[in-house]
């Protein structure tokens, strides 16, 4: 229903916009040639992005197995198009460990875990300062009253998940052990295996390489908006797709709804520096697409083509 809404209110906002047919000309003409060095670049971020993601992964699993690029890739690539189907893409989780020997798979359950939490930390940290940026920003333009408050109560939650998170990181295996004490929680954490073997030298390199997935994503953002003559300046598109991650992070959705859902949520984000709606979701849907989508029907042909052992991996055609 979120996302039925959430599509709805876009075609309403886009036939409320006075200048639609004029930013749909800009739109179609930024892949020309003249544009030719953004795009590349904008389709090279896209490829090192998941390069990254493929590479965090060959990373984790090291203490336990050595996965080959080709294999990692396959795992991590198929497991995008078995999440896609999922809330919030967990299915991931589970299938990337069929991709390791049966020894080591409820432990690949955690380090793909692992390897969320390490991105996620970077999307709430560097959320938090888009948004006390957007919120005074907001604060100032609007005069809203009482503002001020929810920017606090707001910030100190943000801070609080952001340092359970960040034990979690260093500590996954203490932390869901401390959260399986409530019999209330048990029945939604699944068992745990130890993964302290992973080393702190590891584990800062994973999160060297979220950081910069993280940029990644930023850049492609400001990339594409810029194309798209969204009318929104480098800043301003930086700070607004730092916001929309920090929401997307708590927002439940799955496949084709995650991105209406993503598209009401740039407008509500970005709208504050641009009225441009058909460039910000066109430029949203670009990424997603980019991004997510051609990844996820790229891996669907590995999940064609794999077949489970008892005795050894996942074996692939």
């Amino acid at each position: 229903m979120l996302g039925i809404w959430a599509f709805v209110s876009l075609w309403k906002l886009l036939t409320e916009q006075e200048d639609v047919f004029e930013s749909w000309q800009y739109v179609k003409g930024a892949f020309s040639t003249d544009n030719l060095f953004w795009i590349i670049l904008f389709f090279l971020l896209m490829l090192f992005n998941w390069w990254l993601e493929i590479r965090k992964w060959q990373i984790l699993v090291k203490p336990y197995e050595k996965t080959s690029f080709r294999l990692a890739f396959i795992a991590v690539i198929g497991s995008l198009a078995f999440g896609i189907a999922t809330p919030n893409r967990v299915g991931e989780y589970g299938f990337r460990a069929l991709y390791l020997k049966p020894k080591n798979r409820k432990t690949g359950v955690m380090l793909t875990v692992l390897s969320s939490v390490a991105q996620l930390l970077f999307t709430l940290s560097g959320g938090i300062l888009a948004a006390l940026y957007w919120i005074y920003v907001y604060y100032t333009r609007n005069e809203t009253q009482g503002f001020s408050y929810l920017l606090f109560l707001s910030f100190m939650i943000l801070v609080l998940i952001g340092l359970i998170l960040f034990v979690s990181f260093y500590k996954l295996t203490s932390t869901i052990r401390f959260f399986q004490r409530f019999s209330i929680l048990r029945k939604f954490i699944p068992a745990v295996t130890d993964t302290e073997v992973i080393t702190n030298y590891l584990r800062l390199r994973v999160l060297i390489l979220s950081f910069i997935r993280y940029a990644v994503f930023l850049i492609q953002y400001a990339i594409i908006w810029q194309l798209f003559d969204a009318g929104i300046s480098w800043q301003e598109s930086i700070v607004s797709s730092a916001v929309i991650f920090l929401v997307m992070a708590f927002v439940p959705t799955i496949a084709l709804a995650e991105l209406g859902i993503r598209g009401r949520v740039s407008i509500w984000v970005a709208g504050l520096f641009s009225q441009n709606y058909l460039s910000l979701i066109s430029g949203t849907t670009v990424i997603w697409v980019l991004n997510l989508f051609l990844p996820a029907l790229c891996g669907a042909f590995f999940l064609w083509s794999f077949k489970i052992k008892k005795n050894d991996s996942v074996k692939t055609d």
